[in-house]
């Protein structure tokens, strides 16, 4: 399964695995990838 988003007008595709929470580095580097901060997020 795959969750879509769309970030700053592009589509990532971020894999779900048996609907467990990404480990915190994982998380870190999909954030960095769609170029946003952690404050972003809040």
């Amino acid at each position: 399964m795959l969750k879509i988003s769309v970030i700053n007008q592009e589509i990532n595709l971020i894999p779900m695995h048996k609907n467990k929470d990404l480990k915190v580095g994982t998380l870190k580097a999909l954030i960095k990838i769609a170029d946003l901060t952690e404050d972003d997020l809040m």
